[in-house]
């Protein structure tokens, strides 16, 4: 969501952009052009039970952020650690996001007002007195390699695919394991092959939902198989991507590939592909975007797999 601002900012100044990202999602960011140096923030470092290697790790991110005095640091995100970073940062001049303290260029999270995440991160060119782009758009790199990866793993004579996103981080933006396990077999049915794409952690999604399908034999199963820059190149090869309000659908959008983006307790308004009416959005009817990662209402759960077949059927899902 942030790569649009980071693009202008690059453009317009010619700086050495120097990154702080999750470990985790630091693929992204690899070799990306308008990347100069990535500052990795320990995956997940309170949920280790071990607290030694986790501080040694912090002890040397943080090492190597006061080693350089930066002439500018944004925290594009507004999170306890992203702050942490920006305030612990050697840099002139710090731009907070969040109404927190010690820092003198604060941009208010402003719930209230529904923008998109992609905007919220470009109000710090405000702050500097850039123009913003006429036209952001996602910008993420992939290379020629990861192109080959994928290629091989998918197999030749292999056409029609579709990929699947089944997982995503809140238990209410889940679409039931059987309605993928439907949609799966309502596919294979007409000579398409099927990858399901994620992470590692979520291996055993994939595997409950493939001993649901009538034609396994049909289904390329990439939970962990695929860093998230190599997902670019699946959904590039991909006749059309579904999935949830999760990070590999924004992916995603930035790809040419057609979307239908299934939403419950998100706002697609505020977290939708960007740019707005990038894709098909599906909604359970009366789901009032609690924004809750656990929801009684379970408002997905009422989506039904014909309601999203219908929609792959008869929505002229076009590559953008």
């Amino acid at each position: 969501m942030s790569t649009p601002a980071v693009r202008q900012l690059k453009a317009v100044t010619g700086a050495r952009i120097t990154w702080a990202v999750d470990a985790g999602m630091s693929s992204l960011l690899e070799g990306h052009p308008d990347v100069d140096e990535l500052l990795l923030f320990p995956r997940d470092p309170f949920g280790n039970s071990s607290v030694s290697p986790v501080a040694r790790r912090l002890t040397a991110l943080v090492s190597e952020l006061r080693k350089t005095t930066f002439d500018l640091a944004i925290d594009l995100q507004g999170r306890g650690r992203s702050y942490l970073l920006l305030l612990l940062s050697r840099a002139r001049k710090k731009i907070g996001r969040g109404m927190f303290p010690f820092i003198e260029h604060q941009l208010p999270h402003r719930r209230r007002t529904v923008r998109h995440a992609v905007e919220a991160c470009l109000e710090p060119l405000d702050v500097l007195g850039l123009a913003r782009p006429s036209a952001p758009k996602l910008n993420l790199y992939s290379s020629e390699a990861d192109h080959r990866k994928v290629a091989g793993l998918i197999g030749s004579g292999n056409s029609g695919l579709y990929t699947l996103l089944p997982a995503a981080s809140w238990d209410s933006k889940l679409w039931p394991e059987a309605c993928w396990a439907t949609l799966a077999d309502w596919l294979t049915d007409r000579g398409k092959i099927i990858a399901l794409a994620g992470c590692t952690r979520e291996a055993a999604l994939a595997q409950r939902i493939a001993s649901k399908v009538r034609r396994p034999e049909r289904l390329r199963l990439f939970f962990g198989a695929l860093s998230l820059r190599e997902l670019k190149p699946l959904f590039e090869l991909s006749e059309a991507v579904v999935g949830c309000d999760t990070g590999p659908l924004h992916i995603a959008a930035a790809t040419r590939a057609p979307l239908l983006a299934l939403y419950g307790p998100t706002d697609p308004r505020r977290t939708g592909p960007w740019p707005p009416g990038r894709g098909h959005i599906l909604r359970p009817a009366g789901c009032d975007t609690c924004l809750l990662p656990r929801c009684r209402r379970r408002c997905l759960q009422a989506l039904g797999p014909e309601e999203v077949i219908d929609k792959l059927s008869f929505a002229n899902l076009d590559p953008v």
